[in-house]
């Protein structure tokens, strides 16, 4: 299973990305993924069966400020002042698509020693929504695969330090669920009646800001 890493821009998600890389993680994205569920309406052919499963866009990594020199011995492309494009393919395995087990929320936090906070499935799903570029066009579907993936994976808020990779040491100690139970969501239209479905019989394709490493 993979890590979904999310968060704002200057958060750290590409510098932990490639800490995993040299600890022997695979690549799945920079920036942008696709998450996915499956719909019994739909064909084997036109959905990717499971609603954990991310497709990714492999582009290089996006580096900047001090993580430039710090990966400056992979060699890493400038491409403006103070940032380079580092491929993933010169650091380790790339691979199209992988089913998140980890949800890691980054920031950044000055101090000699990384740490992680365990993040509740109902705050993960918020946090993940708001990282999310469909949630409107997708509506209620979109909300279903965020709380899935919430609801199932191992979800944490982690301060990165200034102890190199000690962040990445800490992501891969995380347990990493293989096989997630079902989840049920339940709706309350206007004239009071209630519906519910398991987020397994919906489907979305959207986009999040974020990482991914297996």
């Amino acid at each position: 299973t993979g890590v979904l890493i999310v968060g704002a821009s200057g958060a750290g998600k590409s510098t932990l990305a490639t800490d995993l890389l040299l600890r022997g993680s695979a690549y799945l994205g920079d920036e942008l993924v696709a998450l996915g569920g499956t719909s019994s309406a739909l064909g084997a052919d036109e959905v990717r069966p499971a609603s954990r499963q991310v497709e990714g866009y492999p582009k290089p990594i996006s580096l900047k400020g001090a993580s430039v020199v710090r990966f400056a011995d992979l060699g890493p492309l400038p491409t403006a002042e103070g940032r380079a494009e580092l491929p993933a393919s010169s650091v380790g395995e790339v691979v199209g698509d992988a089913s998140v087990g980890v949800v890691v929320f980054p920031r950044y936090a000055a101090g000699p020693i990384s740490a992680s906070t365990a993040v509740g499935p109902t705050e993960a799903t918020r946090m993940l929504l708001a990282s999310t570029m469909d949630a409107e066009r997708y509506g209620a579907r979109s909300l279903g695969v965020l709380a899935r993936i919430a609801a199932s994976a191992t979800c944490v808020a982690l301060a990165v330090g200034d102890d190199a990779d000690g962040a990445a040491r800490i992501v891969d100690s995380l347990d990493r669920p293989v096989r997630p139970g079902p989840l049920r969501l339940g709706t309350v239209g206007p004239d009071g009646a209630t519906t519910s479905a398991t987020v397994d019989d919906l489907t979305v394709a959207m986009m999040t800001d974020g990482n991914l490493a297996m």
